[in-house]
């Protein structure tokens, strides 16, 4: 259960660098587009990473994210987000239950995850025999009773100073129709001197943020001296995976 709070008139999702949006009832808003927040300060925002939850405060709007200048609030206490490279989640203004189904990010894998991520290494250019498992999250977006598998492979270089060989890559296997189907969320997979942008991908957790009973997931994406957050909301089978709302910073 929720707890009781001062919220926001708008379930507003934010980070420390900037809010992304909101759900309004019918349509996911983005913070930069709609310009004014539905917030007048005070607020309460229940925060999530991973499963742990936690509460804080929020200011009036503001600009955050130096030195971008983005449309922000400041929270009282952004540490409860996590830190760089990640996992990081989100913060937001709203009473409903943020995980009703199941998360769970402590099982190991045995190899079998790591030969579905080598297979897709491979059909990139990359091979790649044993990869690291960074993360493997077992969840139920829907709530149907069928668990969807979120995984993390990933080798780079200290610092993100990213060299060839080097590869993040995060997807979701899903059953569809009878079948395991794998989509792929966020990925980096350095070949050569040339293709190094982006780099340390994760998921900063799986959760309810429009207040419809499904779970949305949050993923990172952490670059030499830079950040990102999305939101993905998984449809339907016909449409998939859709990327709602994202923020990023960085120098």
């Amino acid at each position: 259960m929720a707890p009781t709070g001062n919220w926001a008139s708008q379930p507003l999702i934010v980070t420390d660098f900037g809010a992304l949006g909101w759900w309004d009832g019918a349509d996911w808003l983005d913070a930069e587009s709609e310009e004014i927040l539905p917030i007048s300060g005070g607020e309460d925002y229940q925060t999530l990473v991973g499963d742990a939850l936690a509460m804080t405060t929020g200011g009036p709007q503001a600009t955050v994210g130096d030195p971008l200048d983005l449309i922000g609030v400041e929270l009282a206490d952004p540490d409860l987000l996590g830190s760089y490279p990640g996992p990081y989640g989100v913060a937001i203004s709203a009473p409903f239950d943020l995980q009703p189904f199941l998360y769970d990010d402590g099982e190991a894998d045995d190899g079998t995850y790591a030969g579905f991520a080598s297979d897709l290494l491979a059909g990139r250019g990359l091979d790649v025999e044993d990869p690291n498992i960074k993360q493997l999250v077992r969840t139920d977006l829907e709530g149907d009773g069928v668990n969807e598998v979120l995984v993390v492979a990933e080798e780079v270089t200290e610092g993100l100073l990213l060299q060839p060989g080097d590869y993040s890559i995060l997807f979701m296997r899903k059953v569809i129709d009878g079948e395991v189907q794998t989509a792929i969320l966020e990925e980096t997979v350095v070949m050569d001197e040339d293709d190094q942008f982006l780099g340390a991908h994760s998921v900063g957790t799986v959760a309810d943020l429009n207040g419809d009973g499904k779970m949305e997931i949050v993923s990172n994406s952490a670059f030499f001296e830079g950040f990102g957050v999305v939101i993905w909301e998984y449809v339907n089978d016909d449409l998939g995976l859709n990327l709602r709302l994202q923020r990023g910073c960085g120098s």
